[in-house]
């Protein structure tokens, strides 16, 4: 999954405001439609392009395409 992929320790980090409560679904809070628009924002899909140009690996291209 991208979120885990994505740590940044030492750089920046591509999606620096997704955390688990936006994709883990025990952790997601019920009627917030800020947390579904924050998931679909246009800086996380755009990691599919990063994964087809071997940017981020393959595994996060599951991730961008759901998106």
């Amino acid at each position: 999954m991208l979120l885990e992929v994505d740590v940044g320790e030492h750089e920046i980090r591509l999606v620096n405001k997704l955390t688990e409560q936006h994709v883990n679904k025990d952790k997601i809070p019920k009627m917030k439609v800020s947390v579904a628009a924050q998931v679909l924002a246009k800086g996380v899909g755009c990691n599919e392009v990063l994964a087809n140009h071997n940017i981020l690996p393959k595994e996060c291209l599951a991730t961008a395409e759901f998106l």
